[in-house]
């Protein structure tokens, strides 16, 4: 089978279904190649957090990621209606207990730099300080002897159910092929060799969107590893009692009620590993600190463990455009804990510069390829 592509994109996660979102809707030919199932990686995880840097020292990576989650509601209806599929998100907030002064301190700093800084369109959001009367019913009050945060910017979504829907409407005009890995890339000819030996691609330019693996996969291109890996893991939970209630953070630990009634836990936070997706049963540390969080967790029946690998590039943030002049081979990954809320606004630069049209979506200096390729030296 011999075909060829304006575009083929490497990787069926949250990036690579965006970016053929934006391509296909720009009028691009493009074939999407994932090595397993769309969303088999990170990308089909439990937790669904999507929260927001805090809003002092405010810089351009905040406002980058500001704009993305304040832009997501609209995108989320639209993929909605288009898919006929829930996605599970809302606006539901986070709450963050406050033990210590210095931290009460530093909300009250954050607080007036939300009031600045965290102001779209059509709304405004806050970062709020208020008292022990305040925390919920979902929260150890013991845990939160100051009172609370109140963010009105944080969001959940389910991931699996997300990816369903992009992938049900991007398989309409994309040609997506799954258990397919990419080999190579013969940057002259844009000839394509993957697994499947009978299947012959050409391609003018080549999204790599693979996750962790896109750096072993630019390995061969860059003649040097820019990134990797960091293991998470995650739990889920039959939890009604949680439902409708924001999200709780609290030092690492995350509990993401979701609106059929289950709740997530997470994460961890490993560098090495054996097997990435394998739940590691001796890591319970942030399961017991989610019950101890939120009471409701203690008598609830867990579902089932999950465990991946998120992408990180070297210099932590992502990198997201061309590596080189003529566009051939682009890249979009390593957004690491923030991918999901931001993975549309990587996806509308990458069809920018592939479709070499004026950008809408300027990128932090620190996101663009010269900073993490200079660096890697």
């Amino acid at each position: 089978m011999a075909a060829a592509y304006d575009v083929c994109i490497v990787g069926g996660g949250v990036v690579g279904l965006w970016v053929a979102r934006h391509l296909a809707r720009a009028g691009a030919d493009c074939v999407l190649l994932d090595r397993s199932k769309c969303g088999s990686g990170a990308s089909g995880g439990i937790l669904g957090a999507l929260m927001a840097h805090a809003p002092d020292n405010w810089n351009t990576k905040k406002q980058f990621q500001f704009d993305a989650l304040a832009d997501l509601p609209s995108l989320i209806t639209e993929l909605e209606a288009e898919s006929g599929l829930s996605t599970g998100y809302a606006q539901c907030g986070r709450i963050m207990p406050v033990r210590t002064e210095r931290f009460q301190k530093q909300a009250i700093v954050r607080s007036e730099a939300s009031r600045q800084h965290w102001r779209a369109s059509k709304r405004s959001y806050v970062f709020e300080l208020n008292g022990p009367d305040a925390v919920p019913v979902s929260m150890n009050p013991d845990l939160a002897p100051l009172g609370i945060i109140q963010d009105t910017l944080a969001a959940r979504v389910n991931p699996s159910d997300y990816v369903k829907a992009l992938q049900c409407a991007v398989s309409r005009d994309v040609e997506i092929i799954e258990d397919c890995s990419l080999r190579s890339v013969e940057i002259s000819s844009g000839r394509i060799k993957t697994t499947n030996d009978e299947l012959e691609l050409t391609a003018k330019h080549v999204v790599i969107a693979a996750g962790y693996e896109s750096f072993r996969l630019l390995e061969p291109v860059l003649g040097r590893v820019i990134g990797g890996g960091v293991k998470g893991q995650a739990a889920l939970f039959e939890c009604p009692d949680l439902a409708d209630q924001p999200i709780v953070y609290d030092d690492g630990v995350y509990v993401v009620p979701h609106e059929d009634g289950k709740c997530a836990v997470g994460s961890t936070t490993e560098k090495q590993w054996s097997d990435p997706t394998a739940p590691d049963p001796e890591r319970n540390d942030f399961i017991e600190r989610s019950k101890q969080l939120c009471p409701p967790l203690r008598n609830a029946q867990m579902l089932r463990r999950w465990a991946g690998v998120r992408p990180r590039c070297n210099r932590t943030d992502p990198i997201v455009g061309a590596l080189d002049d003529d566009r051939r081979i682009l890249v979009a990954t390593g957004g690491y804990k923030i991918t999901f809320g931001i993975a549309h606004r990587m996806a509308a630069r990458i069809a920018d510069e592939v479709m070499n049209t004026s950008t809408k979506t300027e990128l932090p200096t620190t996101y663009q390829p010269a900073h993490h390729l200079n660096a890697s030296n």
